[in-house]
Order: structure tokens, then C-alpha cells, then sequence
């Protein structure tokens, strides 16, 4: 399990910071080779869809809990709230667990 605390500290409301703390948390739990993350914001969110799907070969089975959503700031032109970082389709053995307010993100869920 990888829980999530949107608002928790100032850096947890980025949406770059949250990803590469998934794709960390993931890469070290599953003791997965990744050894650097992209700076660029695209190639982080397909890495994050890589490991989830990376993740589809694993017996164990993996839970995200992102709580608050709607706190992601939504700057940058990276459509934090639209949810386009969180694949819309997940392996089996994925699961994803979010809250959020009603507003954009509730939408896009």
C-alpha cells in the first residue's frame, strides 16, 4: 500500500512531486531497476504507467490511496486535476483509491 496525503507539506500539492513519489515508492517496494526520473513532466507520467503496468507481472498486489485531489495545484498547464497523469485503465492487480471535493477532479473521475 502507498498512501498519498494531497495538502500534507507545501511539495505534496505539486503533482511532479506526488508522481515521482509514486514511481519511487513503487520502484523501491517492487525492487524495480529504475535509477532516474525524468525531469520532464510527459515522460514521468508515462514512466508511472510503465511501472503499474510493470507491477501487472508481480504476484503482490499494489494499493494507492491519494487523499485530497482537488488540492493538486492545477498550474503549470499540466491538468492536475484532470487526471490525464492517472492511466484510465489499470492492471488487475492495481488498485487506486482517491477523495476529492466535487469540482474538476470529481469530474474526471
Amino acid at each position: 500500500m502507498i498512501p498519498f496525503f494531497v495538502g500534507a507539506s507545501p511539495s505534496s500539492t505539486n503533482i511532479d512531486a506526488a508522481l515521482r513519489y509514486l514511481c519511487l515508492s513503487i520502484n523501491d517496494h517492487y525492487r524495480m531497476s529504475v535509477t532516474e526520473l525524468p525531469d520532464d513532466f510527459t515522460e514521468l507520467e508515462s514512466l508511472f504507467a510503465s511501472l503499474l503496468e510493470r507491477v501487472s507481472q508481480e504476484r503482490e498486489p499494489l494499493l494507492i490511496i491519494m487523499d485530497a485531489l482537488n488540492q493538486l495545484d492545477n498550474e503549470d498547464n499540466n491538468d492536475a486535476h484532470r487526471l490525464r497523469w492517472l492511466p484510465s485503465k489499470l492492471p488487475s492487480n492495481v488498485r487506486v483509491v482517491v477523495s476529492c471535493l466535487p469540482g474538476d477532479c470529481m469530474n474526471a473521475l
